[in-house]
């Protein structure tokens, strides 16, 4: 017998070891992306509809809507001003006749 062929008898059908290789590596492969599927979508279970975080903490980050208005029309103030200041100065060396 060759070294390296497997003759059955029972299938009349010749298989080498390189195509046996290959659908075992197949086989794995699709083993193991169903597994990983499996395990990713286990954890994608549906929760009570509670976020689940401690008040203590997220108080130091929470703000009222009156204060976020007022931040956000400060920070216009803010930026329509520091853009006439430098419409209005030449500090940046620009040639003449040439706008920032």
């Amino acid at each position: 017998m060759l070294k390296g062929v497997l003759y059955f008898t029972l299938n009349s059908c010749i298989i080498t070891p390189k195509k046996s290789l290959m659908k075992h590596t197949k086989l794995l492969l699709l083993s193991a992306t169903m597994f990983c599927a499996t395990v990713l979508f286990v954890q994608c279970q549906p929760s009570s509809g509670k976020i689940i975080f401690d008040e203590q903490k997220a108080k130091v980050h929470y703000i009222t809507l009156n204060q976020a208005q007022q931040f956000t029309a400060n920070f216009r103030k803010g930026r329509v001003e520091m853009m006439r200041q430098l419409k209005d100065t030449n500090s940046f060396n620009t040639p003449p006749g040439r706008k920032i």
